[in-house]
Protein backbone atom coordinates (compact mmCIF):
# COMPACT_ATOMS: atom_id res chain seq x y z
CA UNK A 1 0.00 0.00 0.00
CA UNK A 2 3.13 2.33 0.99
CA UNK A 3 4.40 1.53 -2.58
CA UNK A 4 7.87 0.37 -0.95
CA UNK A 5 7.36 -3.11 -2.79
CA UNK A 6 5.08 -4.72 -5.49
CA UNK A 7 1.98 -6.98 -4.69
CA UNK A 8 3.07 -9.46 -6.79
CA UNK A 9 0.16 -12.36 -7.71
CA UNK A 10 -2.37 -10.28 -5.26
CA UNK A 11 -2.12 -7.32 -8.29
CA UNK A 12 -5.07 -8.61 -10.17
CA UNK A 13 -7.38 -8.95 -7.96
CA UNK A 14 -6.19 -6.06 -5.72
CA UNK A 15 -6.72 -4.02 -8.62
CA UNK A 16 -10.24 -4.80 -9.44
CA UNK A 17 -11.15 -4.25 -6.09
CA UNK A 18 -9.08 -0.74 -5.93
CA UNK A 19 -11.23 -0.43 -9.30
CA UNK A 20 -15.00 -0.91 -7.62
CA UNK A 21 -13.88 0.44 -4.51
CA UNK A 22 -13.20 3.81 -7.13
CA UNK A 23 -16.44 3.38 -8.78
CA UNK A 24 -18.06 4.00 -5.73
CA UNK A 25 -15.72 7.23 -4.15
CA UNK A 26 -16.49 8.79 -7.65
CA UNK A 27 -20.52 8.02 -7.16
CA UNK A 28 -20.80 9.63 -3.88
CA UNK A 29 -18.50 12.45 -4.58
CA UNK A 30 -20.40 12.86 -7.32
CA UNK A 31 -23.98 12.82 -5.53
CA UNK A 32 -22.76 16.03 -3.33
CA UNK A 33 -21.12 17.80 -5.98
CA UNK A 34 -24.17 17.82 -7.80
CA UNK A 35 -26.75 18.20 -4.40
CA UNK A 36 -28.37 15.05 -5.06
CA UNK A 37 -26.95 14.33 -1.69
CA UNK A 38 -26.84 17.74 0.73
CA UNK A 39 -24.83 18.21 4.00
CA UNK A 40 -26.43 18.32 7.32
CA UNK A 41 -26.18 22.16 8.47
CA UNK A 42 -25.36 23.00 12.45
CA UNK A 43 -25.01 25.95 14.16
CA UNK A 44 -21.90 26.52 15.27
CA UNK A 45 -18.95 26.53 12.51
CA UNK A 46 -17.17 23.65 10.83
CA UNK A 47 -13.50 22.76 10.59
CA UNK A 48 -12.64 19.67 9.04
CA UNK A 49 -8.94 18.20 9.41
CA UNK A 50 -8.49 15.21 7.36
CA UNK A 51 -6.21 13.84 4.69
CA UNK A 52 -6.88 11.77 1.34
CA UNK A 53 -4.58 8.67 2.64
CA UNK A 54 -5.22 5.84 5.41
CA UNK A 55 -2.68 5.76 8.42
CA UNK A 56 -1.07 8.79 10.49
CA UNK A 57 -0.34 11.81 8.97
CA UNK A 58 -0.26 13.99 12.05
CA UNK A 59 -4.24 14.50 12.33
CA UNK A 60 -4.23 14.51 16.07
CA UNK A 61 -1.77 16.88 16.99
CA UNK A 62 -2.78 19.45 14.36
CA UNK A 63 -6.65 19.31 15.63
CA UNK A 64 -5.17 20.58 18.75
CA UNK A 65 -3.45 23.50 17.03
CA UNK A 66 -6.53 24.77 15.17
CA UNK A 67 -8.22 24.44 18.45
CA UNK A 68 -5.62 26.44 20.54
CA UNK A 69 -5.66 28.70 17.64
CA UNK A 70 -9.56 29.10 18.03
CA UNK A 71 -9.24 30.74 21.46
CA UNK A 72 -10.63 32.44 22.71
CA UNK A 73 -13.31 31.53 20.51
CA UNK A 74 -15.36 28.24 22.24
CA UNK A 75 -14.82 25.45 20.00
CA UNK A 76 -15.68 21.23 20.59
CA UNK A 77 -13.94 18.46 19.00
CA UNK A 78 -15.76 16.22 17.08
CA UNK A 79 -13.99 12.38 16.33
CA UNK A 80 -15.37 9.30 14.44
CA UNK A 81 -13.39 7.72 17.90
CA UNK A 82 -11.91 4.42 16.36
CA UNK A 83 -11.21 1.62 18.87
CA UNK A 84 -13.39 3.08 21.62
CA UNK A 85 -15.58 1.09 22.69
CA UNK A 86 -18.93 2.52 24.80
CA UNK A 87 -21.01 1.45 22.17
CA UNK A 88 -23.26 4.32 22.41
CA UNK A 89 -24.10 6.43 19.00
CA UNK A 90 -22.80 9.36 20.28
CA UNK A 91 -20.41 9.32 23.26
CA UNK A 92 -19.45 12.01 25.36
CA UNK A 93 -15.46 11.92 26.09
CA UNK A 94 -15.39 15.69 27.70
CA UNK A 95 -18.06 18.20 28.35
CA UNK A 96 -15.41 20.41 29.44
CA UNK A 97 -15.03 19.92 32.84
CA UNK A 98 -14.98 16.15 33.82
CA UNK A 99 -13.75 12.79 31.70
CA UNK A 100 -15.49 10.11 30.73
CA UNK A 101 -13.35 6.44 31.21
CA UNK A 102 -10.29 6.14 29.30
CA UNK A 103 -9.71 3.66 27.10
CA UNK A 104 -10.83 0.64 25.94
CA UNK A 105 -14.34 2.45 27.02
CA UNK A 106 -13.09 5.73 25.02
CA UNK A 107 -11.38 5.96 21.95
CA UNK A 108 -7.31 6.67 22.39
CA UNK A 109 -6.82 9.44 20.42
CA UNK A 110 -10.18 11.74 21.59
CA UNK A 111 -9.33 11.08 24.88
CA UNK A 112 -5.76 12.26 24.37
CA UNK A 113 -7.29 15.43 22.99
CA UNK A 114 -9.61 15.74 25.99
CA UNK A 115 -6.72 15.64 28.64
CA UNK A 116 -4.31 18.04 26.62
CA UNK A 117 -7.46 20.63 26.16
CA UNK A 118 -8.77 21.35 29.58
CA UNK A 119 -12.69 22.88 28.88
CA UNK A 120 -12.60 21.98 25.38
CA UNK A 121 -15.86 19.25 24.65
CA UNK A 122 -14.79 15.96 22.89
CA UNK A 123 -17.27 13.73 21.29
CA UNK A 124 -17.29 10.63 19.34
CA UNK A 125 -20.02 10.04 16.93
CA UNK A 126 -19.48 6.88 14.21
CA UNK A 127 -22.39 9.02 12.23
CA UNK A 128 -20.90 12.30 12.28
CA UNK A 129 -23.87 14.56 11.83
CA UNK A 130 -25.30 13.12 14.38
CA UNK A 131 -22.80 14.23 16.34
CA UNK A 132 -22.32 17.42 15.35
CA UNK A 133 -26.10 17.88 15.92
CA UNK A 134 -25.75 16.87 19.77
CA UNK A 135 -22.45 18.86 20.27
CA UNK A 136 -24.71 21.92 18.60
CA UNK A 137 -27.84 21.54 21.36
CA UNK A 138 -25.97 20.39 24.36
CA UNK A 139 -22.69 23.13 24.09
CA UNK A 140 -22.29 26.76 23.87
CA UNK A 141 -19.82 26.68 21.10
CA UNK A 142 -18.02 28.85 18.00
CA UNK A 143 -16.79 25.95 16.18
CA UNK A 144 -16.35 22.48 15.89
CA UNK A 145 -13.39 20.82 15.03
CA UNK A 146 -13.97 17.82 12.74
CA UNK A 147 -11.42 15.22 13.67
CA UNK A 148 -10.46 13.13 9.70
CA UNK A 149 -13.69 14.93 8.48
CA UNK A 150 -12.04 15.36 4.72
CA UNK A 151 -14.56 12.35 3.46
CA UNK A 152 -17.35 12.76 5.70
CA UNK A 153 -19.06 14.87 3.49
CA UNK A 154 -22.27 14.46 4.90
CA UNK A 155 -21.66 17.35 7.18
CA UNK A 156 -21.73 21.17 5.56
CA UNK A 157 -17.58 22.36 6.46
CA UNK A 158 -16.86 26.12 6.95
CA UNK A 159 -13.06 25.31 6.52
CA UNK A 160 -11.57 22.24 4.87
CA UNK A 161 -7.82 21.69 6.05
CA UNK A 162 -6.43 18.83 4.01
CA UNK A 163 -3.47 17.57 5.66
CA UNK A 164 -0.46 16.11 2.83
CA UNK A 165 1.99 13.68 4.80
CA UNK A 166 5.92 15.41 3.15
CA UNK A 167 7.06 11.35 4.32
CA UNK A 168 4.30 9.70 2.31
CA UNK A 169 2.24 12.19 0.55
CA UNK A 170 0.32 9.64 -2.14
CA UNK A 171 2.68 6.54 -1.76
CA UNK A 172 1.64 4.73 -5.18
CA UNK A 173 -0.91 7.50 -5.92
CA UNK A 174 -3.49 3.83 -5.52
CA UNK A 175 -5.96 3.41 -4.31
CA UNK A 176 -7.38 1.08 -1.53
CA UNK A 177 -6.30 -1.55 -1.37
CA UNK A 178 -3.59 -1.45 -3.90
CA UNK A 179 -2.94 1.86 -2.58
CA UNK A 180 -3.20 4.49 0.68
CA UNK A 181 -5.68 6.77 -0.72
CA UNK A 182 -9.01 7.00 0.37
CA UNK A 183 -10.07 8.77 -2.76
CA UNK A 184 -7.84 10.54 -6.27
CA UNK A 185 -5.66 13.15 -5.70
CA UNK A 186 -7.87 15.39 -7.32
CA UNK A 187 -9.91 15.63 -3.84
CA UNK A 188 -8.01 17.77 -2.91
CA UNK A 189 -9.65 20.41 -5.26
CA UNK A 190 -12.02 20.86 -2.29
CA UNK A 191 -9.55 21.70 0.13
CA UNK A 192 -10.20 25.35 1.39
CA UNK A 193 -6.03 24.83 2.63
CA UNK A 194 -3.31 22.14 2.57
CA UNK A 195 -0.99 21.47 4.80
CA UNK A 196 2.03 19.51 4.88
CA UNK A 197 2.60 17.85 7.80
CA UNK A 198 6.01 16.04 9.21
CA UNK A 199 8.24 18.63 7.53
CA UNK A 200 11.11 18.19 9.87
CA UNK A 201 11.60 14.31 8.33
CA UNK A 202 11.86 15.78 4.77
CA UNK A 203 14.53 18.04 3.17
CA UNK A 204 13.95 21.47 1.30
CA UNK A 205 13.81 20.12 -2.17
CA UNK A 206 11.68 17.48 -1.03
CA UNK A 207 9.28 19.70 0.03
CA UNK A 208 9.40 22.15 -3.08
CA UNK A 209 8.58 19.45 -4.95
CA UNK A 210 5.86 17.99 -3.10
CA UNK A 211 4.31 21.92 -3.45
CA UNK A 212 4.51 21.58 -7.08
CA UNK A 213 2.75 18.08 -6.86
CA UNK A 214 -0.34 19.33 -5.06
CA UNK A 215 -0.45 22.86 -7.04
CA UNK A 216 -1.09 20.86 -9.95
CA UNK A 217 -3.34 18.57 -8.36
CA UNK A 218 -5.23 20.68 -6.39
CA UNK A 219 -4.70 24.22 -8.73
CA UNK A 220 -2.32 26.59 -8.87
CA UNK A 221 -3.91 29.02 -6.14
CA UNK A 222 -4.00 26.42 -3.16
CA UNK A 223 -2.85 28.32 -0.27
CA UNK A 224 0.18 25.79 1.04
CA UNK A 225 0.78 25.80 4.94
CA UNK A 226 4.09 23.78 6.47
CA UNK A 227 3.99 22.18 9.63
CA UNK A 228 6.36 20.18 11.67
CA UNK A 229 6.19 18.16 14.68
CA UNK A 230 8.73 17.86 18.04
CA UNK A 231 9.04 16.10 21.22
CA UNK A 232 8.09 18.26 24.46
CA UNK A 233 10.11 16.13 26.55
CA UNK A 234 8.98 12.88 29.08
CA UNK A 235 6.10 12.46 31.74
CA UNK A 236 4.63 10.11 33.53
CA UNK A 237 1.36 8.10 32.75
CA UNK A 238 -0.87 11.46 34.31
CA UNK A 239 1.42 13.80 32.85
CA UNK A 240 3.32 14.83 35.61
CA UNK A 241 6.80 16.07 33.71
CA UNK A 242 9.84 13.57 33.99
CA UNK A 243 13.97 14.14 33.34
CA UNK A 244 15.19 12.89 30.05
CA UNK A 245 16.56 9.33 30.23
CA UNK A 246 20.15 9.71 31.18
CA UNK A 247 21.18 6.49 28.69
CA UNK A 248 19.64 3.77 26.31
CA UNK A 249 15.86 3.56 26.57
CA UNK A 250 13.48 0.83 25.36
CA UNK A 251 10.46 2.04 23.45
CA UNK A 252 6.87 0.56 22.33
CA UNK A 253 3.95 1.52 20.71
CA UNK A 254 0.97 0.38 19.11
CA UNK A 255 0.66 3.41 16.47
CA UNK A 256 0.27 3.71 12.69
CA UNK A 257 4.47 4.87 11.92
CA UNK A 258 6.58 3.21 14.24
CA UNK A 259 9.10 4.31 12.90
CA UNK A 260 8.46 8.07 12.91
CA UNK A 261 8.17 7.45 16.67
CA UNK A 262 11.78 5.60 17.11
CA UNK A 263 13.20 8.48 14.43
CA UNK A 264 11.97 11.33 16.81
CA UNK A 265 13.70 9.61 19.85
CA UNK A 266 16.53 9.47 17.62
CA UNK A 267 15.89 12.95 16.47
CA UNK A 268 16.46 13.94 20.13
CA UNK A 269 20.12 12.18 20.64
CA UNK A 270 17.91 9.14 22.72
CA UNK A 271 19.85 5.53 22.05
CA UNK A 272 17.10 2.88 21.55
CA UNK A 273 17.90 -0.38 23.35
CA UNK A 274 15.58 -2.10 21.65
CA UNK A 275 11.71 -2.66 21.01
CA UNK A 276 8.21 -4.05 21.04
CA UNK A 277 5.74 -3.27 18.28
CA UNK A 278 2.33 -3.94 18.52
CA UNK A 279 -0.86 -3.08 15.76
CA UNK A 280 -2.31 0.30 15.79
CA UNK A 281 -4.85 1.28 18.18
CA UNK A 282 -3.95 -1.77 20.07
CA UNK A 283 -6.09 -2.60 23.17
CA UNK A 284 -2.81 -3.65 26.11
CA UNK A 285 -3.38 -6.68 28.05
CA UNK A 286 -1.57 -6.69 31.58
CA UNK A 287 0.35 -9.94 29.66
CA UNK A 288 1.17 -7.24 27.02
CA UNK A 289 2.91 -4.86 28.97
CA UNK A 290 4.51 -8.19 31.59
CA UNK A 291 6.28 -8.94 27.64
CA UNK A 292 7.47 -5.58 27.11
CA UNK A 293 8.81 -5.14 30.61
CA UNK A 294 10.49 -8.58 30.97
CA UNK A 295 12.07 -7.26 27.24
CA UNK A 296 13.25 -4.30 28.35
CA UNK A 297 14.61 -5.83 31.67
CA UNK A 298 17.16 -7.92 29.40
CA UNK A 299 19.19 -4.94 28.25
CA UNK A 300 18.36 -2.57 31.51
CA UNK A 301 18.01 0.54 30.09
CA UNK A 302 17.00 3.93 31.80
CA UNK A 303 13.63 4.26 31.12
CA UNK A 304 10.55 2.40 29.19
CA UNK A 305 9.37 5.16 26.63
CA UNK A 306 6.00 5.38 24.81
CA UNK A 307 3.88 7.07 22.70
CA UNK A 308 1.14 9.68 24.95
CA UNK A 309 -1.51 8.05 22.86
CA UNK A 310 -0.33 4.73 23.96
CA UNK A 311 -0.08 5.76 27.30
CA UNK A 312 -3.60 6.85 27.97
CA UNK A 313 -4.62 2.94 26.93
CA UNK A 314 -2.73 1.99 30.14
CA UNK A 315 -4.58 3.85 32.81
CA UNK A 316 -6.50 0.95 33.76
CA UNK A 317 -3.81 -1.80 33.64
CA UNK A 318 -2.07 -3.25 36.34
CA UNK A 319 1.91 -1.87 35.95
CA UNK A 320 4.65 -3.69 36.64
CA UNK A 321 6.12 -2.48 39.72
CA UNK A 322 10.28 -2.57 39.79
CA UNK A 323 13.56 -0.19 38.99
CA UNK A 324 12.09 0.71 35.06
CA UNK A 325 10.78 4.22 34.69
CA UNK A 326 7.64 3.98 32.49
CA UNK A 327 7.28 7.58 30.05
CA UNK A 328 5.50 8.58 27.38
CA UNK A 329 7.30 11.42 25.22
CA UNK A 330 4.98 14.29 24.40
CA UNK A 331 4.84 15.49 20.72
CA UNK A 332 3.42 19.32 19.25
CA UNK A 333 2.65 20.33 16.21
CA UNK A 334 4.15 23.97 14.99
CA UNK A 335 4.06 25.92 11.88
CA UNK A 336 7.26 26.09 10.18
CA UNK A 337 5.81 28.47 6.86
CA UNK A 338 2.53 30.34 6.42
CA UNK A 339 0.82 30.79 9.65
CA UNK A 340 -0.48 33.79 8.01
CA UNK A 341 -2.43 31.74 5.56
CA UNK A 342 -3.85 29.55 8.37
CA UNK A 343 -4.69 32.35 10.42
CA UNK A 344 -6.83 34.38 7.88
CA UNK A 345 -8.84 30.97 6.51
CA UNK A 346 -9.77 30.57 10.42
CA UNK A 347 -10.68 33.99 10.24
CA UNK A 348 -12.47 34.40 7.58
CA UNK A 349 -14.80 31.55 8.67
CA UNK A 350 -15.72 34.17 11.35
CA UNK A 351 -16.41 36.99 9.21
CA UNK A 352 -13.35 38.85 10.78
Amino acid sequence: MRGTEPPGAMRPLLSVIESAYSFGVGLRNRAYDTGTFKPVHVRPKIISVGNLTVGGSGKTPFVELVVRKLAPRKAGILSRGYGGGSGEPVHVVSDGSSLSAPPPVSADEPYMLARRLKGVPVVCAPQREKGAAFMSDKFDLDAIVLDDGFQRRSIHRDLDILLVDACVPFASARLIPLGMLREPVAGSKRADIIVITNAQNAGKDSILSLKKEIQSAAGADKPIVTAGGRNTGFFDLHGAKLPAPDGPVFFFCGIANPERFEESLKAEGVTIEGKVVFPDHHQYSDDDISKVFSEAGKSKPGMVVTTEKDAVRLLNLKLPVGDLTLAYAGYETFIVDGEDLLDLAIDRVFGS
